[in-house]
């Protein structure tokens, strides 16, 4: 793994919300692909670290979903 790559995957484990992980996200593959890195995208730790976080968001999600449709 990349210094990049684990700088990345840290930003990803620190957001807050799914929006500020997506926006994160992109620009981690902006700086990617045009600052000349080119990690291939299916062995990239920053992929698997914001895949990770938005599961785990979604889970976060659906018990409060389930708390609204019983009250």
């Amino acid at each position: 793994m990349t210094r990049f790559e684990e700088i990345g995957v840290e930003l990803q484990e620190l957001s807050r919300t799914p929006k500020e992980a997506e926006r994160l996200y992109q620009h981690s593959c902006d700086l990617c692909c045009n600052s000349g890195l080119h990690i291939r995208c299916d062995r990239c730790a920053i992929d698997c670290a914001h895949t990770r976080m938005i599961e785990a968001f979604s889970v976060i999600k659906k018990p409060a979903q389930c708390k609204k449709a019983c009250a």
